[in-house]
């Protein structure tokens, strides 16, 4: 392709952690195809996609509008983060709790979470509310990253993807439910208006994945 422009919506903590994964293959296989990005909420880039102000958004599921198609590129498990000052840190330390008692000795601990305009903050509601959890918020923030490192600082609990771990942190990560995971997907208002750019970075953002 000689030329071509490609809009892309994507949430900030997507953004973080998976653009430097995929455009600089794309823009060295395609240089002259421009590309522009606008980071906002889950909800903020669906709209735009509808609106036909971004050709396609990255995002995770549960999608917010139903009127939106999209491509699956992976997933990931769910973590509970627990930080060295929690009252719970040594007895996970030491194997004297299991994932399943760990979730009811937390039920009204003190949390940093995501807030509501996000796919992923559906997928940690559905979870509170499948483990009884009754979360005493302190801080609600937009970025996962905030979350997680805001968190082992404060000595509270929240929840991150597995791409948001530190392998350097003394936290402690205990996964949940395999019914509850992180999807991370293309999406774009229908299949019949994608174009060739948007069909070559979405085969390119496959093929990174996959």
């Amino acid at each position: 392709m000689n030329s071509g422009f490609l809009n892309i919506g994507i949430t900030p903590t997507l953004a973080f952690h998976i653009l430097h994964k995929i455009l600089p293959k794309f823009m060295n296989v395609f240089p002259n195809i421009k590309i522009n990005l606008v980071e906002g909420t889950s909800q903020d880039i669906e709209n735009q996609v509808l609106e036909g102000k971004v050709d396609l958004c990255l995002n995770t599921l549960p999608l917010l509008n139903r009127n939106i198609q999209y491509t699956q590129i992976y997933t990931e498990p769910i973590y509970l983060v627990v930080p060295p000052q929690h009252h719970l840190y040594k007895r996970i330390q030491q194997n004297e709790v299991n994932s399943t008692e760990i979730m009811s000795l937390i039920s009204h601990d003190h949390f940093i979470i995501l807030k509501d305009r996000y796919g992923l903050k559906q997928i940690i509601n559905k979870a509170l509310e499948t483990y009884d959890i009754y979360p005493n918020v302190i801080l609600e923030t937009s970025n996962v990253d905030n979350a997680h490192r805001l968190a082992i600082s404060a000595g509270v609990l929240t929840f991150i993807p597995s791409s948001s771990i530190e392998h350097n942190s003394d936290a402690i990560y205990v996964e949940l439910n395999q019914s509850f995971t992180n999807t991370v997907v293309i999406g774009y208002k229908d299949t019949k208006n994608l174009t060739k750019v948007c069909d070559e970075f979405i085969s390119l953002t496959l093929k990174q994945f996959n």
